[in-house]
């Protein structure tokens, strides 16, 4: 796909995306002490939680799995809303051997159709377990005040948007603990956008994630706020109550993995960034790959919407990734 048709399909899709924006503004002061961009600001900041029973509601078969719902109680309750992780999972039957792929979807998802879409199939035929996480203020999750899916989770509260991003990484890492106790095998995380940033984090905390691969992911979420369309309305709120970018950065900097080294080895991550992506600029992506000593990183000639035009070969290419390696 040529440069320019990819920025015409990326320039559309963007149009629709930002046009969900909050009617009114989301600042609020910041009242807590920030977490310093080190190690111990780090463990800070993201704790390890404790293990929860997850609770499996079988709602019927595909193929040779049981399908169904999973929850379990959130490890950081912002609100009464976010009390309970909620997902979708595909379990195969009587297996011994399993490799639980754990998919997270990007920001203002209103459902988990699109990370089905991408793996499902192909990965159901590979005998690959599937986990479809649904993030903190997404779907199901949104506060009632909320105007759309995943408003809350980033926007110019600068201290609710660093709480969501260690509530998703704390519910995440509960399922993988889960996973490993009580199913064993290898645990694959699997980021699209927004999740390929919270994916990226839990692999800079957490150990046991045998592969990572991070789609069209961004690395600086203050870059993306303030100097791509996607975070024009945030820059916003932001700016019309005094927050400077280098403000920004300071609140933000924990939440940016490219500052810390990942806990998974550089052969088991897959990283894949488009081109022309006008969501995600391919710099911020590239200073992730540079600081992690630079990984297996896949570059399609595409913008962000090469998540829907591209997945067939996401999926091909993805699934290589997780059989050569495993």
């Amino acid at each position: 796909m040529n440069q320019y048709i990819s920025a015409l399909i990326d320039s559309i899709v963007l149009t629709n995306f930002c046009r969900k924006k909050s009617r009114q503004s989301q600042f609020k002061p910041v009242d807590g002490s920030s977490y310093e961009s080190t190690e111990k600001g780090l463990d800070l900041a993201f704790p390890k939680p404790t293990l929860d029973d997850i609770q499996l509601s079988p709602i019927g078969n595909f193929t040779e799995y049981e399908m169904g719902t999973y929850s379990y109680t959130s490890g950081i309750e912002l609100d009464l809303c976010q009390k309970l992780l909620m997902g979708e999972y595909y379990l195969q039957k009587n297996k011994d051997q399993q490799v639980h792929v754990i998919v997270i979807h990007g920001w203002k998802s209103d459902g988990l159709d699109r990370g089905k879409r991408l793996f499902l199939d192909s990965f159901s035929a590979l005998g690959y377990n599937l986990f479809f996480v649904m993030l903190p203020h997404h779907m199901h999750r949104m506060d009632s005040s909320s105007d759309y899916s995943g408003e809350f989770m980033i926007s110019a509260h600068i201290e609710r948007t660093i709480q969501a991003f260690q509530q998703a990484v704390t519910e995440i890492r509960k399922l993988i603990y889960w996973l490993k106790k009580q199913r064993g095998g290898k645990v694959v995380v699997i980021g699209i956008s927004l999740g390929g940033l919270i994916a990226n984090l839990i692999s800079v905390v957490e150990e046991e994630v045998d592969l990572l691969v991070s789609v069209m992911y961004a690395n600086n979420l203050s870059h993306t706020v303030w100097n791509t369309p996607v975070g024009n309305d945030i820059k916003q709120d932001l700016e019309n109550h005094g927050v400077d970018y280098h403000t920004l950065q300071e609140y933000w900097g924990i939440l940016e993995p490219s500052r810390f080294v990942p806990r998974v080895s550089k052969e088991n991550i897959l990283l894949i960034s488009g081109l022309y992506d006008q969501y995600v600029e391919l710099a911020d992506s590239k200073q992730l790959w540079s600081a992690w000593g630079e990984p297996k990183h896949i570059l399609y000639k595409c913008g962000h919407a090469g998540i829907a035009l591209y997945r067939k070969r996401i999926a091909q290419d993805v699934a290589q990734f997780i059989q050569h390696q495993l």
